[in-house]
């Protein structure tokens, strides 16, 4: 558990030395739902630190919102490769509002259900692998879990996040099955650093089998 312990305190710690000035969450998802925060979430940072620390150069996000995450993931990658690339995805077009700030950048955006086949076709002709993989949408069990299962197996990441995984009951069975398989490769943030994610939302950290000796003997 330490050596994953200490690879999430190295990338919190990589986050704030990487631009994310100009990245905001936008329209909340809580209270009135219609404010707009515009300042930078803390799990942005770690997100960001994440992609740098694990070497990643290609990235796959499922839940892109306004794109704030998407872009802080891209900055991350940005450190490795001068050809970085990040899709992603979501089921409404609410990230129009920041896509200006895509202009420039290999971020591409899908718009549609992850899990149905059209949008999984989609994601490995544009991204036949990822490097990084970030899932923030459906907070339920059993479209988290397709989501993992479809995606681990065709895009073959070295780590993967997972927000909210302590959200509601359905989230924490997820996070439960992770836990069963995976061992110490996971981890829950919230529990050693609340100012990334505070623990009654989580934050998940999943190092692949694949992945762990090359990133977790490293740190």
């Amino acid at each position: 558990m330490q050596p994953l312990i200490n690879l999430v305190l190295s990338a919190w710690h990589k986050g704030a030395e990487i631009d994310l000035d100009g990245i905001g969450y936008g329209r909340i998802h809580w209270g009135n739902k219609r404010d707009i925060k515009r300042e930078c979430s803390s799990y942005y940072r770690l997100l960001s630190g994440l992609a740098a620390v694990t070497n990643s150069k290609s990235a796959f996000e499922v839940g892109t919102h306004w794109g704030g995450s998407a872009l802080s993931i891209y900055r991350g990658l940005q450190h490795n490769s001068d050809k970085a690339t990040v899709v992603t995805v979501d089921i409404t077009t609410e990230s129009d509002n920041f896509i200006p700030a895509f202009n420039g950048h290999s971020i591409t955006k899908l718009v549609g259900d992850a899990n149905s086949q059209e949008v999984v076709s989609a994601v490995t002709t544009l991204l036949p692998t990822a490097d990084f993989m970030f899932i923030d949408a459906a907070h339920a069990m059993m479209p988290t879990l397709s989501t993992f299962a479809i995606y681990e197996a065709r895009l073959r990441p070295r780590v993967i996040a997972f927000d909210d995984i302590q959200f509601n009951d359905e989230m924490r069975s997820f996070w439960q099955v992770i836990r069963k398989g995976f061992g110490t490769l996971s981890i829950d943030v919230s529990d050693f650093l609340p100012e990334a994610r505070d623990r009654k939302c989580g934050f998940g950290i999943l190092v692949l089998p694949r992945a762990a000796p090359d990133l977790l003997s490293s740190v």
